[in-house]
């Protein structure tokens, strides 16, 4: 499968079937941090959930660069701007989320509680 295919298949988070494109569409309500390597930012979706979105490219120069998106799922706006600086990383296992890593593989990871 090619990488536009890759952004076009379907998968299911929480109850919505979503691709690559509609994530890409969810309306941007708040700039926590943008620079070329670099987006934070809290989007919404068309049900109003709300994301605490993260975009990381790292440079590399003896090969394509390597980006990674997330979208992890907030509760509201506070919540995403206190965790608006921490690590990718230590927020996977805080919040369901949507990773789009390097290949576009697309992988999600739904929290169950007890």
């Amino acid at each position: 499968m090619d990488k536009e295919q890759k952004r076009m298949q379907m998968f299911n988070f929480k109850g919505m079937e979503l691709n690559y494109w509609m994530l890409k569409d969810f309306t941007t309500l708040k700039t926590y941090v943008n620079t070329s390597h670099d987006n934070r930012s809290l989007v919404q979706d068309d049900k109003g959930n709300l994301y605490l979105y993260v975009f990381h490219e790292e440079m590399s120069f003896s090969g394509p660069d390597v980006m990674t998106e997330f979208f992890f799922l907030v509760k509201n706006e506070e919540e995403a701007g206190e965790k608006a600086t921490e690590s990718a990383f230590s927020l996977r296992s805080e919040f369901d989320y949507i990773h789009i890593p390097y290949d576009w593989d697309i992988s999600v990871r739904e929290h169950t509680t007890k």
